[in-house]
């Protein structure tokens, strides 16, 4: 599965990607609807696709704005793949209609687990 990511500034690919908090119990629709505004989460927003990582960026206050690709095993027993793009999974997890429209505007997908260094290129 190929997922793109805006880097926040203290994170450096060089290192791999974890999350903010691997032990957190935050939901996926508190985490997806308040993002860096909420509390810290076990979970990496990603971006199924170019256009919607480019979308969340031009948004964003981040800066620079580093963007990578990121390439995973979706079999990988180490990472947990939380797909919003899908329907039936956005249903599962996502309630309010703030956090649906947040997924389906950016293509979120959530990673579970920390990412590796190989698998991510900054482009």
């Amino acid at each position: 599965m190929i997922l793109y990511r805006l880097l926040r500034a203290d994170e450096d690919p060089a290192k791999g990607l974890t999350a903010k908090d691997p032990n957190s119990v935050v939901t996926v629709d508190s985490h997806v609807s308040y993002g860096s505004y909420g509390s810290d989460s076990r979970y990496i927003s990603c971006s199924k696709t170019l256009e919607g990582i480019n979308e969340f960026a031009s948004h964003s206050k981040t800066f620079p704005r580093r963007i990578v690709r990121i390439e995973l095993n979706e079999n990988a027993p180490d990472i947990n793949i939380i797909d919003l793009t899908n329907h039936y999974e956005r249903i599962q997890h996502v309630f309010t209609q703030h956090g649906i429209n947040f997924a389906r505007k950016f293509d979120e997908v959530l990673v579970e687990g920390r990412i590796r260094a190989e698998c991510i290129t900054l482009i």
